[in-house]
């Protein structure tokens, strides 16, 4: 995997100084972006009504994706790269050792030191199409069971283009540049579902940059801190009028009996591309997505709850605050979308 180079931007670009740009973050899946065309499209979208100026064209943006993504030497076709992530300094393969990991005894597994990030990073590279992280199942993994250890499949990452506005007065231009990193999220997330909390925040639906990803992400950010002091994995944003608008970093979804709800876009959330491509999903299976204005209480009433965004696809929510949603664990429908969400990544709908 390609090393992270550093990028040079002035220090007057209003990308720096005012937080004056944007970007888009894209889940990779066996060496393609998803959705790419969506996700340029929206970029190229936010540039024209931010007045960004001399912006490539979508083609040429996706070239530029497809091109970073190459240099990275992400893994092809049957084979499947994880990684597990632990705070332990040394890693061991040995099947006796019960306290790190125990992998695939054949040619094709081996464990490989990547870049440290937040601990010792580790892979194991397997012709596996499934990994088990359970210590009874010797075929494949023992890892340490804590809250800091967990696998990683790494021909799933993440790309993110960013783009800054620049300064007209200084003479500079808009800086285009590519990162990745790995997908955060655990299996078990999507097994059990998790925990959200409502923010103490609130969105302003009027404002003009809401519908836009900008590099203004504060308000979010403080928003999860708090939100994780509670256990919650993200949280709810009501807007200035009382309504339900979305998560720190997703789109919210709710279902009761058998119907499925999502706030719309004039509540002040971003047109997230998963949550239209959850809503086309439900289309064509003749599942209507009613689009509108709902108050907290019909969410936490719910039967069913889930966010979307690129990087979490489609993640279960249990419990918001103290209240449990449902039965407390992922509901039927919840599951039939993760399960048409997964089907339409194996189709290969990538455009």
């Amino acid at each position: 995997m390609e090393k992270k180079k550093l990028t040079s931007v002035p220090i007057d670009d209003w990308g720096l100084t005012f937080g004056y740009g944007l970007f888009e973050t894209l889940r990779i899946y066996h060496g393609m972006p998803f959705l790419v065309e969506a996700h340029v499209e929206r970029l190229l979208n936010s540039c024209r009504e931010l007045s960004f100026t001399d912006i490539p064209d979508k083609e040429t943006l996706i070239q530029l994706i497809n091109q970073y993504i190459k240099k990275l030497n992400l893994p092809r076709g049957a084979r499947t790269l994880y990684a597990a992530q632990t705070v332990c300094e040394d890693f061991h393969s040995s099947p006796d050792d019960g306290a790190y990991a125990r992998l695939p005894q054949n040619e094709n597994s081996y464990i490989t030191n990547l870049p440290p990030g937040g601990g010792t990073l580790y892979a194991a590279q397997t012709v596996c199409e499934d990994f088990h992280s359970s210590p009874d199942d010797g075929a494949y993994a023992r890892l340490p069971q804590n809250e800091k250890s967990y696998i990683t499949n790494l021909n799933s990452r993440a790309v993110r283009l960013s783009i800054t506005y620049g300064n007209e007065a200084e003479g500079i231009s808009s800086t285009i540049f590519l990162s990745n990193r790995a997908i955060p999220y655990r299996d078990s997330d999507y097994r059990e579902g998790i925990k959200a909390a409502s923010s103490p925040y609130r969105k302003n639906e009027y404002s003009p940059i809401v519908q836009h990803k900008t590099f203004n992400q504060l308000e979010n950010i403080f928003s999860l801190r708090h939100c994780r002091e509670k256990d919650a994995k993200e949280c709810i944003f009501l807007n200035s009028s009382g309504f339900l608008a979305e998560g720190s970093k997703s789109n919210l979804f709710f279902i009761r009996e058998g119907k499925v709800y999502t706030p719309s876009t004039d509540c002040g959330i971003l047109p997230g591309i998963t949550r239209q491509q959850v809503i086309n999903l439900l289309t064509g299976q003749g599942i209507a997505v009613m689009e509108g204005k709902y108050h907290f209480n019909e969410l936490v009433e719910s039967d069913e709850c889930f966010c979307t965004n690129s990087l979490m696809e489609v993640m279960p929510v249990v419990k918001i605050d103290d209240r449990r949603i449902g039965s407390g664990c992922p509901g039927e429908l919840t599951r039939f979308v993760l399960n048409l969400y997964g089907e339409s990544v194996a189709r290969g709908d990538y455009s």
